[in-house]
């Protein structure tokens, strides 16, 4: 009888063991995640300056790797894993890559960036003159920019054809002042040593605007032919 019941508990233990080692058991860890990796997406040049002239046509480029879909937003839409694009711009603007497989979804951006500045243009001009007979170019300066230039200062060469020059003249007034973006700002340049007799030498007329860049301290020169 005492030999049974020594049976019956260790049996018992036994069961109870090994139900215990059973729930204690590790659990296999979830197998890794590979979200798309994207090596690459950038936009080439990366800025220009505002209402600058013979910017090259930016180019998106971009390289994915494990990805299921490829997008890129600003209505370009599916793309393939690596390529690249010529994309339109008006103003600054930022292009968002987005790739995606079972694992997840991940996404990049570049941005095209246009800097501000103030760009000025002769809206018009027109001889004129004075009663000394003097040749005098008025006319108005344009800010044709986004920011405002400021201590805007006009003047004209008259140079002949062996390039040397007859004559310079400043604008009246001389400092034209702060010109805001779509302003406009009058200006008279009179040649005092030419005359309607000596006028016919004159075989190029330059002008030249400057201003003052109030971000750098920097005064600014443009340079043209009328």
């Amino acid at each position: 009888m005492m030999k049974k019941l020594v049976l019956v508990c260790l049996l018992i233990l036994g069961v109870v063991f090994g139900t215990s080692c059973k729930g204690s058991t590790t659990p296999e860890p979830p197998p890794a995640k590979h979200p798309p990796d994207i090596t690459n997406f950038t936009v080439t040049p990366e800025s220009c300056l505002y209402k600058e002239a013979d910017v090259p046509t930016p180019v998106l480029s971009w390289n994915v790797t494990g990805a299921a879909s490829v997008a890129i937003d600003q209505g370009i839409g599916a793309v393939a894993a690596s390529g690249t694009r010529l994309v339109s711009w008006m103003d600054t603007k930022t292009w968002v890559l987005t790739a995606s497989n079972n694992d997840g979804t991940v996404s990049k951006s570049c941005t095209f960036t246009v800097v501000p500045r103030a760009y000025f243009v002769l809206a018009h001009q027109y001889l004129w003159w004075t009663d000394d007979n003097c040749p005098s170019i008025r006319g108005e300066v344009l800010n044709q920019g986004n920011l405002t230039g400021y201590n805007v200062v006009i003047s004209f060469q008259a140079i002949n054809a062996y390039n040397v020059i007859l004559d310079t003249a400043k604008g009246f007034p001389a400092d034209l002042g702060n010109i805001s973006p779509e302003q406009r700002a009058a200006f008279e340049a009179i040649f005092f040593n030419l005359n309607r007799a000596n006028w016919p030498q004159v075989t190029q007329k330059k002008y030249e605007i400057t201003w003052l860049n109030r971000t750098t301290g920097v005064r600014v020169r443009q340079v043209g032919n009328i």
